[in-house]
């Protein structure tokens, strides 16, 4: 079942005091030869909350500059839920025992279940690994009619399970153009027809806006951190994570020798999954009841670590209590490089939080070690680093500050629209359906 999903208005110049008149600008102009062209992003459900947030803020900046946008999600069946969480596992390089009836599965969410015609579009971006077999019919993809397909994979497919990655493959590659993060990221391998667009956020959405400090202060005490002593805070995704858990415990152990008032809170898990540890608890016994592998072994290794506070993340902590951890912290650190933790490592960015990445994140980010990050994946690194950001400093202040403005330059939701518009006019060519001239018409 196919559900359309309203979006809360959005003016694109309620953007320019971030994004710059210049970007802004050039968005308008970009935008004024695809007026009245309609565009339908799709998704799944459920689907990440990140994401979720990008396709309602891009729908609607997208009306604003003059486009018939709309976002519509696709409801699946219990069974087919299970299989999209097993494609997501396999994608991300867990091993899957993939069977051809989850591929009927995974096909069956195809266009004979979407109630819509592509006929009825001038775009069509699908945007979850998870309906990338919609176009299995080869009449949708009729590059003389119809409208263009575009799937944006915003997952990190480079570890990918290869019978699972050449599923993918097959269809993917029919598409007119493919959007991934960066070239490792491409399931199909070959970058014909496929266009390099990083992960943006939003400056305007809860989890960016500024919070009172006493508010934060209020936050931090319900998860046992003291607001009065500097703390580090880290993203852990899942049971993958563990050798690099390690190494941030282990950073954190060394750093609190030399800094004693040292805190630590590791929020474990994906806040957008599928899945629920069900407990937006502090450390303790029910904070553990049903919590993920990562989430055990890390509960076992810091057993009697003072000042170490484990939170399940799923379902568990909402946007606002994840903004005033990242506002608060004196460092962030990369426990994994999935897409979408990286956009929290953004975030940090934006609030002028110094971050400590490893060396493929910097590269994938362009973030410069002792400019506008640290880079650092052994404990001994960042034990070190954490240690020189803990105590106030004009370093921290000075790599907050410029990593700010390297998430302005290159990682707003403002960046993303332009690189869509820039995509649209070139898949456009000169047969857009005119809208516009059709209405006057009648």
């Amino acid at each position: 079942m196919i559900s359309a999903i309203p979006t809360a208005a959005r003016s694109i110049d309620e953007y320019r005091e971030h994004a710059g008149d210049d970007l802004i600008e050039e968005i308008v102009s970009l935008a004024e030869p695809l007026r009245g062209s309609r565009i339908l992003h799709l998704s799944a459900v459920p689907s990440r909350a990140g994401l979720s947030g990008t396709v309602s803020t891009l729908t609607s900046l997208s009306r604003d500059i003059g486009l018939a946008a709309e976002w519509r999600v696709i409801r699946t069946r219990p069974e087919q839920i299970v299989v999209n969480q097993a494609l997501n596992r396999a994608l991300n390089g867990y091993f899957i025992r993939w069977t051809p009836e989850m591929s009927d599965l995974w096909l069956g969410q195809g266009e004979e279940n979407l109630g819509i015609s592509p006929y009825d579009y001038d775009f069509i971006v699908l945007h979850d690994a998870e309906l990338a077999g919609t176009v299995a019919g080869g009449s949708w993809l009729d590059r003389a009619r119809g409208a263009r397909w575009i799937w944006h994979c915003h997952s990190d497919a480079s570890k990918a399970q290869p019978e699972v990655r050449d599923l993918l493959m097959s269809h993917t590659q029919q598409y007119h153009r493919r959007i991934i993060s960066s070239t490792e990221q491409d399931p199909v391998g070959t970058y014909d027809a496929c266009s390099m667009v990083p992960p943006t956020i939003d400056p305007l959405d809860l989890r960016n806006r500024d919070l009172p400090e006493k508010f934060v202060e209020m936050v931090l005490r319900c998860y046992g951190i003291n607001p009065k002593r500097p703390f580090a805070l880290s993203f852990l995704r899942d049971e993958q994570d563990v050798s690099v858990a390690s190494h941030v415990i282990g950073g954190f152990r060394l750093a609190k020798e030399q800094v004693p008032e040292l805190q630590l809170l590791v929020l474990v898990g994906d806040d957008a999954s599928d899945s629920s540890d069900g407990a937006n608890l502090a450390k303790g016994s029910a904070g553990r009841k049903n919590a993920s592998p990562l989430f055990a072994d890390l509960a076992g290794k810091t057993e009697g670590c003072r000042d170490v506070h484990l939170v399940p993340m799923p379902r568990g902590i909402g946007s606002v209590a994840i903004n005033a951890f990242q506002q608060a912290a004196v460092a962030v650190i990369e426990g994994s490089e999935d897409e979408q933790l990286t956009m929290n490592l953004l975030e940090a960015m934006w609030k002028m939080r110094p971050v400590i990445v490893g060396k493929r994140s910097a590269d994938r980010l362009s973030i410069t070690d002792g400019h506008n990050g640290r880079v650092a994946r052994l404990a001994e690194e960042i034990g070190r680093h954490i240690v020189r950001l803990a105590e106030p400093c004009l370093m921290a202040k000075i790599i907050g500050q410029a990593a700010r403005e390297h998430v302005r330059e290159s990682f707003l939701i403002t960046r993303l629209l332009h690189e869509y518009l820039t995509i649209l006019r070139e898949l456009s060519g000169r047969k857009l359906v005119a809208v516009a001239s059709a209405a006057a018409a009648n």
